[in-house]
């Protein structure tokens, strides 16, 4: 139970021990997975059909490379503009743009994937679409990652007592950001197994477990507002700490926007 020498990370027993004492760090903890989990169903559903739009390899990578720089303009731009956004919205606002947003268009995305393969929609123009769909939401939850999710984070953070702050970023790292990819990982491969082997005939239930996570995303920072008073907070408490100075990685390149995945 106790944290371990030399700064290092907490175990997954004090993990979890740390989230069942503090309710703020068990809603983190929660929003951490429900972002892990989403993000990652999201983005292997959009790499089955990129990859059978490109089955060349080398269309398929030119294909990622703009992906990946497009993601990393997008970051830089929603780091810069979401300090303004936590200026004139409050805190639970802006935490639940990613959440609604991946909602409205995942759901979508996953929908039309559904249709396609059951041959209600174009077959050459709809796998563009697609590909172009499942692109725009997976820059989008990356760049969300570091400008929205990471600041409104951080600002809960700083409301907490020293202990509760040091112990509560590790124990949300293990618990939250770090099973979030693990559990999508196993969820997929055990109805992969159910499914024969055909991604596309689980999407229906990849969606089911996509929108149940992004609600539980959304009533996690909802809990966190009223336990913590964040959309109370004044003007100078509301302000979202400036981009490379939390703490966090800076800048993704394209190695790690193509290397996918919703943890850290």
């Amino acid at each position: 139970g106790e944290a371990p020498k030399g700064g290092g990370g907490l175990s997954f027993a004090a993990s979890l021990k740390a989230l069942a004492t503090v309710p703020t760090l068990r809603c983190l903890a929660l929003a951490a997975l429900a972002q892990g989990v989403s993000t990652n169903l999201l983005e292997v559903a959009w790499k089955s059909q990129l990859r059978i739009l490109y089955p060349n390899p080398a269309q398929y990578s030119a294909f990622m490379g703009d992906v990946a720089s497009v993601t990393g303009i997008c970051t830089g731009a929603m780091m810069l503009v979401s300090p303004l956004l936590f200026l004139r919205m409050s805190w639970s606002n802006v935490a639940s743009i990613t959440p609604r947003f991946l909602m409205v268009g995942g759901t979508a995305f996953f929908m039309a994937a559904i249709a396609h393969h059951r041959g209600l929609l174009g077959q050459s123009m709809a796998g563009y679409g697609l590909a172009v769909l499942g692109a725009a939401m997976y820059v989008f939850s990356r760049a969300a990652k570091f400008g929205f999710f990471k600041p409104a984070e951080e600002m809960v953070y700083l409301r907490l007592d020293a202990e509760s702050k040091s112990k509560g970023k590790a124990a949300v790292d293990v618990i939250g950001a770090q099973t979030g990819k693990s559990a999508s990982s196993l969820l997929q491969q055990a109805l992969l197994l159910l499914s024969a082997g055909s991604l596309i005939k689980i999407f229906p239930v990849m969606l089911f477990v996509f929108v149940l996570t992004l609600r539980q995303w959304v009533g996690s920072v909802s809990s966190i507002s009223r336990i913590e008073g964040m959309d109370a907070a004044g003007e100078g408490e509301q302000r979202a700490p400036e981009p490379g100075a939390r703490g966090e990685a800076p800048l993704p390149g394209p190695a790690d926007a193509q290397g996918g995945g919703a943890g850290p």
